[in-house]
């Protein structure tokens, strides 16, 4: 447990968007950094401290070389599901972290069972519909998210057994976390 023992991440900064999750918290400041607060038990805190169970005070999302996606990147936008946290970054890529039971890293399944250090959604040709696409907005849900896309279609990853990724299925088979795009024209 992550005591008060070191200062919050919000010490000294504006916050201009918030994001609640299903037992964690996230904030974006002015300055384009990320911190979360609140259950750590699947690293949806994003500070790469998968041992820590909880952080009663705001830490640091992880930006570090070699650890971080979001190293090097400007955040412009959170989102926050049941175990696990997105970023867009203003180059309209999506980041993400915690949780990937049901694939909601949409990393294909490369993290496993979770991240505490967030990963690239995948954007690769002939794996993901975010192929050649700017991200605009993201939403998380309790295992499974929606992306905005610049030219107007959405696309779909994580937990799909009621059709929640809105692609005409309810597969839910590996790969998980495979980006999809919803139906938009039946």
């Amino acid at each position: 447990v992550n005591t008060a023992s070191s200062a919050s991440a919000l010490h000294g900064k504006k916050v201009v968007n918030v994001a609640a999750g299903g037992w964690h918290s996230l904030a974006l400041c002015s300055d384009n950094t990320v911190a979360a607060w609140g259950y750590n038990a699947l690293g949806q805190l994003g500070d790469n401290q998968a041992t820590v169970w909880q952080s009663l005070v705001p830490e640091a999302v992880s930006t570090d070389s070699g650890v971080s996606a979001l190293y090097g990147s400007t955040v412009v936008g959170i989102a926050a599901g049941y175990y696990h946290s997105l970023a867009l970054c203003s180059n309209g890529t999506v980041t993400a972290w915690g949780e990937n039971s049901y694939g909601e890293l949409g990393d294909n399944g490369i993290s496993q069972d979770e991240s505490p250090a967030p990963v690239a959604v995948n954007a690769d040709s002939g794996v993901s519909a975010l192929c050649g696409r700017t991200v605009v907005a993201v939403a998380a849900c309790s295992h499974y998210n929606l992306a905005l896309c610049s030219d107007g279609t959405w696309v779909a990853w994580g937990y799909n057994y009621y059709g929640e990724l809105g692609d005409g299925s309810t597969t839910t088979s590996p790969p998980f976390g495979k980006p999809v795009p919803v139906a938009l024209n039946t």
